[in-house]
């Protein structure tokens, strides 16, 4: 069974304004969340997106948010490798809470479910530096599908 890191973006597509890249971004992620019930993917949470989402200033987004993560996450891990985040810090020059997410999806998961931009761009350097895969959720779909 794949384990899989879904970023605090992608938890947050059935609540953004919609657009096209949104509404596709919001299919894949019930496909995926449909496979978790289903118990064909393992999905992991963490302390970092806690606290994104308590960042979140709508407070029945932050709400819903909250309800669909705590109804599908299989696995919360509060606990951050801090080597690793350090590593994705200084080598591959992501933000402070982005590194916490991915070096705590590398812990935890053989997937990092993602709809930034940021991160997407420097998925490759991201993957080479950890054993973890960077994909949008479209992306994953079409790779545990074929």
């Amino acid at each position: 069974m794949k384990r899989i890191y879904i970023d605090t973006s992608v938890w947050c597509r059935p609540f953004d304004e919609p657009s096209k890249r949104v509404l596709e971004e919001e299919e894949a992620l019930y496909v995926i969340l449909e496979k978790s019930f289903k118990g064909e993917v393992k999905v992991v949470t963490s302390v970092a997106v806690d606290f994104e989402v308590s960042r979140i200033k709508d407070p029945t987004k932050r709400t819903d948010t909250k309800d669909i993560i705590e109804m599908f996450a299989d696995l919360h891990v509060k606990e951050v490798p801090l080597s690793l985040r350090n590593s994705l810090i200084e080598e591959v020059g992501l933000r402070p809470l982005d590194a916490t997410h991915l070096a705590i999806a590398a812990s935890n998961a053989e997937y990092f479910i993602t709809v930034d931009d940021t991160i997407l761009i420097k998925a490759i350097q991201i993957e080479n530096l950890s054993r973890l895969k960077v994909k949008k959720p479209q992306e994953f779909l079409e790779e545990i599908n074929t």
